[in-house]
């Protein structure tokens, strides 16, 4: 995340057919902050999806995704 000290608010969606998504993580309730925030994907998919929320000051903002398996 750009600011790894404020606390981002979003959720991931996993799909295999970009019509039918499943939830895979949430952080919409509590929230994560740091660097790297880590996101286990360990669920077969070929498309993800990424939701935020905008809380208070914080601006949803990323500097760099990495997605392996």
């Amino acid at each position: 995340m750009e600011y790894p000290w404020k606390r981002y608010y979003f959720s991931v969606e996993l799909s295999e057919d970009g019509t039918n998504w499943k939830q895979y993580a949430d952080f919409t309730k509590e929230g994560i902050e740091g660097s790297p925030v880590l996101v286990e994907l360990k669920s077969r998919f070929k498309l993800v999806r990424i939701k935020f929320l905008q809380r208070g000051d914080v601006v949803p903002a990323v500097w760099e995704w990495r997605f392996a398996n």
